[in-house]
């Protein structure tokens, strides 16, 4: 059981995930636009892994706000407390 949705993305240089390093690397951040507008995305992630690789991810849009939870109650918490009507 589950979801299945999906998103686009504008494309972008592939990502590298960076495993087994102690230090952590600079954050190459995006070039965007001046009339970007900020996106925010909801993870829900129970997965420390995926979790961190998406972090890695997001940190390079400069145009994205991520949002984490841990499970889908919090998930929705989240969304409640941060969405506008």
């Amino acid at each position: 059981m589950g979801s299945v949705f999906w998103f686009e993305l504008n494309s972008t240089t592939e990502p590298q995930l960076e495993v087994g390093i102690t230090e952590a690397a600079p954050i190459v951040r995006m070039e965007v636009g001046h009339d970007a507008s900020l996106r925010t995305v909801l993870y829900v992630e129970d997965n420390s892994a995926n979790l961190k690789l998406i972090e890695q991810l997001i940190a390079r849009r400069a145009d994205i706000r991520l949002l984490t939870a841990g499970d889908g109650t919090r998930g929705i918490e989240l969304a409640r407390a941060t969405c506008r009507t």
